[in-house]
């Protein structure tokens, strides 16, 4: 378990700082879809939950569980949707590139690209008052650009686009699922 951490601990260091060298040692780093999620993904997304709760409940909900809870369930539910649209999203995008990519390389790319933004959600989950630093978030699209090159080779300057507009089109779509979902637990 403590190993385990430590190299979680250290990748995640290496992907926020530097990120060109993380992505040239994953690339040839043979990693299963399930190990990815279950050893990156998962486990973070469960921090997250808890900080969202944890965050809510002592900010002044006065022990009222419900309103935690529902936040932290919609927070997980828009990373686990922004999961799910930038897996699409890439997928399209390789597709429309026509460059050899596989599976496995489409979900590395996906997942590391959406923990910048899980990292900061736990703060803020912690910290509620601090959700201004919500916008260290987009350092995902830097992550997900240099991933994309790197994974793919992409060294002619006519895809840059297609990335250009994948990573629009994932900025979009995670505005458009924070207000849906934001109106959603306001309503309930």
């Amino acid at each position: 378990m403590v190993i385990w951490f430590k190299k979680i601990k250290q990748d995640l260091i290496k992907l926020i700082l530097l990120p060109r060298q993380f992505w040239k040692e994953k690339k040839f780093e043979q990693i299963s879809r399930g190990a990815l999620f279950t050893g990156y993904f998962l486990p973070l997304l469960i921090l997250t939950s808890l900080a969202v709760f944890s965050g809510e409940l002592l900010s002044g909900s006065r022990m009222y569980v419900i309103f935690p809870l529902m936040k932290a369930v919609r927070k997980v539910v828009l990373i686990l949707l922004m999961y799910i649209i930038s897996y699409i999203t890439i997928r399209v995008l390789v597709d429309i590139i026509h460059r050899g990519c596989n599976q496995n390389e489409i979900h590395k790319l996906t997942i590391f690209s959406v923990i910048p933004f899980i990292l900061v959600s736990v703060i803020t989950g912690l910290f509620p008052f601090l959700y201004v630093i919500n916008v260290l978030g987009l350092y995902s699209f830097y992550i997900f650009w240099t991933g994309i090159t790197e994974l793919t080779d992409l060294t002619d300057k006519r895809y840059n686009k297609y990335i250009f507009a994948a990573a629009s089109v994932l900025f979009v779509s995670f505005i458009l699922l924070s207000i849906f979902l934001s109106k959603l637990l306001t309503l309930l």
